[in-house]
């Protein structure tokens, strides 16, 4: 059947019947609806002229979230809150979200992106409604900050007049030097996989006694007795004149008994790297470094 004419009768139960009928191959019915969404005809009367905006659209449970997108790699778009089995086409524009034009077999909803838009292949949902669709990238560095935007639709109903469109979801694409799938644009550290470079190399907590909070910061841990090179650029000039045999840096906390009484068991006893184990209620230094 003639293309052209196809696109002409954009209805979408038209579309469906020649579907069922074995005239329409299935991947074809999504590619006929981006044309008429793409370029609707100016035939007067035509359902595919664009249309005012309703009076007010309900929003839906269809969402569509986008991560950002590597070069050379892949963008990942995650689709929520549509029905069990069900068809979901995806559009993506290259200028953004925006005032999209409104047509007559949306049911008079608008896109939310800026023209010109085109067709992602389209996805069908699980039992519990989700979808996904990995978008590969080229390798091309003139993409670098390039920020695509990407809309869900789901058309129902006569005519569609029962269609979703979710919000837009936009992404930007950038290279991941480091190859932790976190693009240069956004990662704190994009030459170190692990990111630990935003991470100090320690951090100076503080004097405590055995029954206090020695819980180091996410990423961080204590020292261990061979780690005085370590520790020391953390260690404040104060510090250094209350040192000595009753006080050093803390690297374990627990237990009882100390190097000067082997009965103490009244706080948690302190270990630590150049003096040994500590009575508890003798404050030692609380220095944290990175993991």
């Amino acid at each position: 059947m003639e293309y052209a004419r196809l696109t002409r009768r954009c209805d979408v139960a038209y579309l469906g019947r020649l579907f069922f009928l074995g005239l329409v191959a299935r991947r074809t019915v999504p590619l006929l609806l981006l044309a008429c969404i793409s370029s609707p005809v100016d035939r007067p009367g035509d359902r595919w002229q664009p249309t005012e905006p309703p009076a007010a659209v309900a929003p839906g449970d269809l969402a569509l979230a986008a991560s950002d997108g590597v070069l050379g790699g892949t963008l990942e778009l995650s689709v929520t809150g549509a029905q069990a089995y069900e068809e979901v086409l995806l559009v993506r524009s290259s200028r953004g979200a925006g005032e999209g034009t409104c047509f007559g077999v949306l049911g008079g909803a608008c896109l939310g992106l800026l023209d010109p838009v085109r067709l992602l292949p389209s996805v069908w949902t699980a039992l519990d409604g989700t979808a996904a669709l990995s978008v590969p990238l080229p390798a091309d560095a003139g993409l670098e900050g390039a920020t695509p935007c990407f809309q869900a639709i789901v058309i129902r109903g006569l005519g569609g007049e029962h269609a979703e469109l979710a919000a837009p979801a936009c992404a930007t694409l950038g290279r991941d030097s480091d190859g932790d799938g976190v693009i240069d644009l956004t990662d704190p550290c994009p030459d170190d996989p692990i990111d630990a470079c935003d991470v100090p190399a320690c951090e100076h907590l503080g004097w405590k006694e055995g029954d206090a909070d020695w819980t180091c910061p996410d990423g961080m841990r204590m020292p261990t007795i061979d780690e005085w090179d370590a520790v020391e650029p953390c260690i404040a000039d104060e510090d250094w004149a209350t040192f000595g045999y009753y006080s050093d840096v803390a690297i374990s906390v627990g237990g009882c008994d100390c190097k000067w009484n082997p009965s103490w068991c009244s706080q948690p006893s302190i270990e630590t790297i150049r003096e040994g184990r500590m009575c508890g209620d003798y404050a030692q230094l609380h220095i944290c470094l990175s993991d």
